[in-house]
């Protein structure tokens, strides 16, 4: 009997660690990414120097984020993911140091530093995600990825209000914690005793033609190229809207945003809690269904786009997310080999994300030449496609009762 409890993965010994030293990770991170703008502003007067480091750091990012899927299925994932802690605590520390002993630390160095550790993590991310495969039996791959999927949403929850907390109280405060937390990433890591893949680079390949082979098997896959679409204009739809809630809501105040904010985070902390129950129930109707409903109320939210109406719809979305991406995200890992997940994984976090940044962009304009209502149709016109998108064939993942000789979308192409 398949095993759907959403926290049983964490019974592992191995996942645990593993779960809770991402987590930890991520949550430095997280901190220091608020800390980042607040210091530069801090010390350099200069919105457009902060609005700089956040920039950089996400093209720096974008940019390796494809060949570091490579290096991952190149290289064994766990010397991948304990050189990346190591070598992002010791560029996070002589930030804090910096600050804890001269309060203040150049410009040019700061950029450096946390450019250096975005480009690291970019590295380390594909390596951790296509790991997960590994850690867990295939019954629980659902289960692991929403318990990902809600520590993701946890931290995005908390970690604002910790990290300016933790900035007020004393500068270099996250900077120090953020290193603590890749140390004990590290020890963590190093301690799971299960081989987590990769290292399937033979002589006869390159960098250059592995990155090639992951891009073929990608454009050999109806599945994968479609999920990718589905994917990247949901993402941009949904950043759309909530940016459009932003715009309706700051009339009233930071804390009327910030509140709005965290009721759409928390919509989706429950979703991912309860979406290994939705792939429990997994049918060729689920993708199509979930989306469906996101796109009614969505509807609904243009009809009369009111802070309340705005608020709670969001958060109906963002609880119906987790239960349609988790079951697509989890088969993806039956469709594709392990020697080529770093690489598959990276494409999907690269083009899922590709539009993510221009969305508040794209809303700002509408509002500002037209209007909130008129953004919001839009972004409504977005989830129409991308309800399109979910109704065909290629994007639909079989039943769980059917058969394994049925149980493929299309036919897996060859890796080279």
């Amino acid at each position: 009997m398949a095993d759907h409890g959403t926290l049983r993965p964490l019974r592992r010994p191995d996942f645990r660690k593993f779960w809770l030293g991402h987590g930890a990770s991520a949550l430095g991170s997280h901190l220091t990414g608020l800390a980042l703008p607040l210091l530069v502003l801090d010390q350099t007067g200069s919105p457009i120097l902060a609005g700089l480091v956040g920039t950089l750091r996400m093209l720096a990012y974008l940019l390796v984020h494809l060949p570091a899927g490579a290096l991952a299925d190149r290289i064994r994932r766990r010397a991948v993911v304990l050189a990346a802690d190591a070598a992002r605590a010791l560029l996070v520390l002589p930030i804090g140091v910096a600050l804890a002993v001269y309060q203040s630390i150049p410009i040019s160095a700061l950029l450096t530093l946390s450019v250096l550790g975005t480009l690291i993590s970019s590295v380390a991310d594909p390596a951790g995600q296509a790991a997960t495969r590994h850690l867990v039996d295939r019954e629980q791959l659902p289960a692991a990825l929403a318990l990902t999927a809600m520590r993701g949403r946890a931290v995005s929850l908390t970690a604002p209000l910790l990290g300016g907390l933790l900035y007020q109280i004393w500068p270099a405060l996250p900077f120090l914690i953020d290193s603590l937390t890749f140390v004990l990433s590290f020890f963590l890591v190093a301690s799971v005793r299960t081989q987590l893949g990769g290292g399937a680079a033979t002589a006869k390949t390159t960098f250059i033609s592995d990155i090639g082979a992951g891009i073929r098997f990608i454009g050999n896959s109806r599945f994968l190229v479609l999920l990718l679409a589905w994917a990247a204009l949901g993402n941009f739809a949904t950043a759309g809207i909530t940016f459009a809630l932003v715009l309706i809501v700051q009339p009233s105040g930071g804390g009327a945003v910030g509140t709005a904010l965290a009721i759409v985070s928390l919509g989706g902390l429950i979703g991912a809690s309860l979406a290994p129950h939705a792939n429990r129930f997994r049918s060729r109707l689920l993708v199509p269904g979930i989306t469906g409903i996101r796109l009614l109320i969505v509807w609904a939210v243009v009809a009369q786009p009111t802070p309340v109406v705005l608020a709670i719809g969001m958060a109906v979305i963002a609880l119906l997310g987790p239960m349609a991406s988790v079951p697509l995200n989890a088969y993806v890992f039956e469709v594709v080999p392990d020697h080529l997940m770093g690489r598959i994984q990276s494409s999907m976090t690269l083009v899922g994300g590709a539009l993510y940044p221009f969305a508040a962009l794209v809303t700002g304009l509408l509002a500002q030449q037209l209007s909130v209502q008129s953004a919001l149709g839009f972004m409504a016109l977005m989830f129409l496609i991308v309800f399109w998108l979910s109704l065909l064939r290629g994007l639909r993942m079989p039943d769980l009762a059917a058969p394994p000789a049925r149980r493929s979308v299309d036919p897996v192409p060859s890796p080279g």
